[in-house]
């Protein structure tokens, strides 16, 4: 399996080149995710995100951080108040920048 988008993004694989190799969307989460898989057999069940990817409800209010290895990649997403502000590894200065913006 891998993590993929409908357009080409740096931290996630590059979906027409993923396609050119035979993978295939299996599930879509929002914003853009996209999870792809190679299949081996047309009886294998498809692999899924789990059911509460996507929901915001579930995220505790103020700064959260997710963060996983994902090769060769690494997914980070950050949020604020429940809310996606960024997917991009920051550096201190824009972390900065993004406190200044919140009021924090």
């Amino acid at each position: 399996m891998i993590l993929s988008s409908k357009k080409k993004m740096g931290f996630l694989s590059d979906p027409k080149y993923m396609s050119y190799k035979g993978f295939q969307t299996a599930d879509i989460a929002d914003p853009y995710f996209e999870l792809m898989y190679l299949p081996f057999g047309e009886d294998a069940s498809l692999p899924r995100f789990r059911d509460n990817v996507g929901r915001q409800k579930d995220i505790p209010k103020g700064f959260v951080l997710y963060y996983t290895n994902q090769c060769p990649f690494t997914t980070f997403s950050l949020f604020y108040d429940r809310q996606l502000v960024t997917h991009e590894i920051l550096s201190e200065k824009k972390f900065d920048k993004i406190l200044a913006d919140k009021g924090v």
